[in-house]
Parts: structure tokens; C-alpha cells; sequence
């Protein structure tokens, strides 16, 4: 009897322990979340493969970050009618709460766009396509400016069409160009999957320099160890980023201190000030104890006057009479 109580007891508080233990381990898993830096990833397709080429490999670096893709495939700069970029980054930045959004997009910008000016729309290599495209590039990296989020461009890579790269140069060019306006990071990756010759080869080295194939057999996205390349790539300049935004932030630490230091000074100076004029007031104006000095006037010997003793002593070199008892009579006693 006595041991059936105890299991209506025990068992049941077995399971609240446990319980318990797995609500603990769940909210410290939250709040590791919540210390960890968020990375938005967005784009098309090739931010997929940069996502999974991350998350395939992870490293120690990346245990600091959050990672979210936030690509949507099929997508680009020119088909905003399919999906509009620069609205969805400008309306989520908030939602995201990011503190990196990288953005990597342009594989399937080899369309006509629709100008904004006139309505009319332009094939890729032509003035009114570059200029379009260039202002929504602009739009994007506005928003994240004005949120004060770091963002980082990666550059369209070589591909295997000629078509698609003379886009894609152009495409490459605007980005670049706008990243230097907006301070936004950049990262070209069109050398670094390109042979020696500057052309497109699917194969090259992988992380651990053997040479494989990396690129896919459609000639734009890229395989396993492209993948994992990629990611490397993408690691190395968010290194790159971290470092000068750590390098900023103590040069503004450093001039805080420097302008707090000459700020500290000027509030003693200005206490001080404010106790002298106190003091004044309640004692009275400081007065000095003797008159000011004034040199002795000395009165100038006439010319006529040649008996006096000045004259006798300074101008005919003479010896002064002595007074007969005083102190420099050397004949008293003598007389």
C-alpha cells in the first residue's frame, strides 16, 4: 500500500522535473539567440546556394551569428512586377531586426526593364536599362543606410554564357559604384571563380585548394564544394567588416574620452568662476591693502645752482662737508 502512494507521488513529479528542465534549456536557447548577431540573407537562387554552403560547413566564426535566408527564388532587380526588392527590404528591415543583410542578386536580371520615367521598357546593354536598374540598386541601399544596417553586396560571378556576363558586368559595375556612395561592403567574386585567363571554368581550387569542379552544369550556380567556396568567401569579408566596425567604434570611444576630458576642464573652469562671482557678492569687491606704487619723483639740480650738494657730489666729483657730531665726523675726539 505504502509503496503505490509513493508512485501516485513520485511519478508525477518526475515528469514536472523534466518538464521543467526541457522549458530551462528552451529559454537558454532563446537567449543564445538573442546574443547572437542576425544575418539576413537576400536574393534569388544564388543566396541559396551561399546559405547552404554555410550551413554545410560550419565554422567556429559562425557560431557568433544568426543566419536567416530571406531569398526568394526566381526573383531580381528588373522583374519587380514578380517581386519588388527594394519595397520588401525597405519594409522589412524593422521586422527583421537585422544587424547584416547581405544581398546577393542578379542572376536573372538578363530581361527588359520598365522604366520609371516613361513607362516604356529597355533591353540590358542599353543607357535607359542601366539607369533604371541603377535606381533600384540605389533604393535597397538607401533603406538600409537610413536604418543604420550594414549591408553587404556580393558581386554577380563569371558565368558560362556571354550573354548573361555583359549583363552581368553591368550589373556588377552599378552595385559597386552605388556601394561606394552608400557605404555599403562589396564583394567581387568574379575573379575569384574565373581561370587565369579571366574566363569561366567550372573547375578551380576548393577551401582546401585541390582543384574540383565547382560550378554546376548550368553554368551559374554552383555545386558542393562551390558551395562551400562561396561561403568562404562570404566569411573572410564579414571578417573584414566586423574589424573596421570594431576599429570605428574604438576611435569613437577615443574621441568621446578626449571630448569628455576638455568638457570635465571646462566645468572646473566655469565652478570656479561661478565661486569667485558668489564670493564677491557676499563679501564685496577685493580691495587692495596699499596704494599703488608710484616711482619717487626726483627733481633736476639747476645750472646755477653749483653750491648744492648734488651738484658738488655728482658733477664736480667733490667730497660733501661733514656735519660736525654726526656719525661721519672722523675728528670728534681729535679737536
Amino acid at each position: 500500500m505504502l509503496r503505490q502512494f509513493l508512485s501516485l507521488i513520485i511519478i508525477p513529479l518526475y515528469f514536472v522535473v523534466n518538464i521543467s528542465s526541457s522549458v530551462n534549456a528552451q529559454e537558454s536557447d532563446l537567449e543564445q539567440q538573442d546574443k547572437k548577431l542576425k544575418i539576413i540573407l537576400t536574393g534569388a537562387s544564388l543566396t541559396g546556394n551561399l546559405y547552404k554552403g554555410i550551413t554545410d560547413n560550419p565554422t567556429e566564426f559562425d557560431s557568433q551569428f544568426t543566419y536567416i535566408n530571406e531569398a526568394v527564388g526566381s526573383s531580381g532587380i528588373v522583374r519587380d512586377d514578380f517581386f519588388n526588392w527594394p519595397e520588401a527590404i525597405e519594409q522589412n528591415l524593422s521586422v527583421w531586426n537585422a544587424d547584416y543583410i547581405i544581398m546577393f542578386v542578379g542572376s536573372n536580371d538578363n530581361q527588359s526593364i520598365l522604366s520609371s520615367e516613361d513607362g516604356k521598357r529597355y533591353k540590358p546593354n542599353t543607357e535607359q536599362w542601366q539607369k533604371e536598374y541603377r535606381r533600384r540598386v540605389k533604393l535597397i541601399m538607401q533603406s538600409a543606410q537610413e536604418k543604420n544596417i550594414k549591408l553587404l553586396w556580393v558581386s554577380l560571378p563569371i558565368m558560362k554564357f556571354s550573354r548573361l556576363n555583359q549583363m552581368a558586368l553591368q550589373a556588377n559595375k552599378i552595385s559597386l559604384q552605388e556601394s561606394n556612395i552608400h557605404n555599403a561592403y562589396y564583394l567581387d567574386l568574379w575573379d575569384v571563380f574565373s581561370d587565369e585567363q579571366g574566363r569561366y571554368s567550372r573547375r578551380g581550387p576548393d577551401i582546401q585548394g585541390q582543384i574540383r569542379v565547382l560550378r554546376s552544369s548550368d553554368g551559374v550556380h554552383f555545386n558542393n564544394h562551390g558551395r562551400a567556396q562561396l561561403a568562404f568567401f562570404v566569411r573572410e569579408k564579414l571578417e573584414e567588416i566586423i574589424k573596421d566596425s570594431q576599429d570605428n567604434n574604438a576611435d569613437l570611444l577615443a574621441l568621446e574620452d578626449e571630448n569628455l576630458t576638455e568638457l570635465n576642464q571646462q566645468e572646473v573652469l566655469e565652478e570656479e568662476y561661478i565661486i569667485a562671482d558668489e564670493l564677491s557678492q557676499e563679501i564685496g569687491p577685493v580691495l587692495t591693502l596699499f596704494p599703488a606704487w608710484q616711482p619717487p619723483k626726483i627733481s633736476k639740480a639747476k645750472k646755477s645752482d653749483n653750491t648744492s650738494s648734488r651738484y658738488l657730489l655728482y658733477v664736480q666729483g667733490g667730497v660733501l662737508p661733514y656735519q660736525k657730531g654726526r656719525s661721519d665726523d672722523f675728528f670728534i675726539g681729535f679737536e
